[in-house]
């Protein structure tokens, strides 16, 4: 029943290009797979170690490290910086941290986040753009931040909030050219944290209580040309040709299928063709309101997601034999949806979020 209802599912979002699933079985073909052993964009970068939750970036030489004073409410504190500057001064890449003059909440986020942007601008001089303010499986807030400086350079930043500390990622760029930006954000994208939410378990130890966080389980990657996601498992794969407005097109899908957990895991693209956000929003609310009538399920909720590379959104709705959680993101050329369906805590859960959190394009 588990891996017919994600079928069902498929079947609706399909519905989006006008055909039914006997006309889908009916004109795919099997094709050659994209899958494709694909090494990192830039293999020869090294890692560092962040101060704060376990993190780890990629720097293309190890950086300079330095301690330095940022101004705050409370006064003068530190400042721990990481950062790299290429031959040509064309790229900055930047790490800092420091402690928030109080500890993050509902009624001061505003207030807190605003200072750490204000300040940036003041830096940089330039108006700023913020976007995000989205939790992710760890707890940790994140913002995307865009200034145009006044000299005509671009910083873009990554602004991550949990508890009473702040960390920035940034990368200043002073010319246009396209490796420049690619290695900009092959930066900003590679910038992990662990452990997942509850891998640290307390054990006891004589009389104290120690913290020992537990290997994290080794996945799956399926690599692509475009882009790369881990499964538990190595997924299998059903690439077809489908029927569109007289044309055949490529329709991409992998799946796994957790039966001990009955969880499934499923990553499909549809191939579309958008000029934007609105063209973006009517592909998605018809291929919603599909699904949900095929799978006769109900939504219970919904929200944006902005803080990845493409325009994106996350539905959450049940089923009577189970619960479903999809994200949905699309590039101009393809609709891609994650999901992930089984009961409800297992949607949720640290497996269901690490395989939602690590869609990751080249």
């Amino acid at each position: 029943m588990q891996m017919n209802l994600y079928k069902l599912f498929c079947a609706g979002c399909l519905s989006v290009l006008s055909l039914s699933v006997a006309e889908v079985k009916a004109q795919s073909t099997e094709i050659v797979p994209i899958v494709v052993p694909d090494a990192p964009d830039y293999p020869d970068w090294v890692s560092q170690d962040l101060p704060l939750w376990g993190g780890k970036a990629l720097f293309p030489e190890p950086p300079d490290n330095m301690v330095r004073e940022v101004y705050t409410e409370k006064g003068l504190i530190p400042e721990k910086c990481f950062r790299w500057i290429d031959g040509k001064e064309q790229l900055t890449l930047e790490i800092s941290s420091y402690k928030l003059a109080e500890r993050l909440n509902a009624k001061n986020e505003k207030k807190l986040v605003d200072g750490v942007v204000q300040r940036l601008a003041i830096i940089h001089g330039g108006y700023p753009s913020l976007s995000g303010g989205i939790q992710d499986s760890k707890g940790i807030k994140i913002y995307s931040l865009d200034i145009k400086t006044l000299k005509g350079q671009a910083y873009k930043a990554k602004l991550y909030f949990e508890g009473d500390q702040v960390l920035i990622t940034s990368a200043l760029m002073s010319s246009a050219d396209v490796e420049v930006r690619k290695q900009a954000a092959y930066f900003l994208d590679h910038i992990v944290f662990n452990p997942l939410p509850g891998e640290i378990q307390p054990v006891i130890s004589g009389d104290k209580k120690v913290n020992k966080v537990k290997a994290e389980e080794a996945w799956e990657t399926l690599n692509t040309k475009d882009f790369y996601l881990q499964f538990p498992r190595y997924p299998v794969a059903q690439h077809k040709l489908v029927q569109q407005d007289s044309q055949r097109h490529k329709y991409f899908e992998w799946y796994m299928g957790d039966a001990e957990r009955a969880v499934t895991y499923l990553l499909s693209l549809t191939p579309v063709e958008l000029s934007g956000q609105e063209a973006f929003k009517e592909v998605l609310d018809k291929g919603i309101a599909s699904s949900l009538a095929v799978t006769e399920g109900t939504e219970l909720s919904r929200k944006n997601l902005d803080i990845f590379r493409y325009p994106g959104e996350e539905v959450v709705f049940k089923t009577q034999q189970q619960y479903f959680r999809v994200r949905y993101f699309c590039d101009g050329q393809y609709l891609y949806q994650l999901l992930v369906s089984g009961n409800e805590g297992s949607i949720y859960d640290a497996s269901a979020n690490r395989f939602l959190d690590g869609l990751r394009w080249r």
